[in-house]
């Protein structure tokens, strides 16, 4: 499981895995390299909001086949978001083999909301789709729903895979 303090921006990007396995048998068990559905080392959402936040990411996730993660950060502290964003999806291939996440991200201190693909989705939104998944999220992160804001997020990326056909699996 990649953990949520690795991914600060002025950690470098570096992922951390922590002790999950899977297998079978008697067969030796394989790494399950996953990432937490929310990532809120800034604790912006409550335990109550964290938990309907990653039901809605694993039903999206179930639904599409894509690795969407909500994000929070206390600030990229001057760094450019589609550098900490390109840092993050690095990571994630470095760790997964593939880059295929889709991030939803919510940074309050720098009034700061986002979407992010990797390349190894189906679709990457260009920048008049990705900018109207983010004045959808705006409205709701200036008023203090970042659940509301980060499930607009969820929902504009899974429009997306929609329209392409959903991510590719092969």
């Amino acid at each position: 499981m990649l953990t949520a303090g690795a991914l600060l921006p002025w950690s470098g990007g570096a992922f951390r895995y922590v002790g999950e396995t899977a297998g079978a048998g008697d067969e030796a068990p394989l790494p399950v390299r996953t990432v937490e559905p929310v990532i809120d080392p800034i604790g912006l959402f409550s335990a109550e909001e964290a938990g309907a936040l990653r039901e809605r990411v694993d039903k999206a996730r179930t639904d599409t086949g894509a690795r969407i993660v909500v994000m929070t950060t206390r600030g990229l502290r001057g760094e450019n978001f589609n550098h900490y964003a390109s840092r993050f999806h690095a990571g994630w291939e470095r760790g997964t083999g593939r880059n295929d996440a889709a991030i939803v991200f919510l940074s309050p201190s720098d009034g700061l909301v986002g979407v992010s693909t990797g390349h190894g989705l189906p679709v990457r939104p260009n920048e008049a789709q990705r900018q109207a998944i983010i004045d959808a999220m705006k409205p709701l992160a200036r008023a203090g729903d970042f659940k509301g804001a980060a499930l607009t997020g969820i929902e504009g990326v899974e429009d997306l895979l929609a329209k392409a056909g959903g991510p590719d699996v092969t």
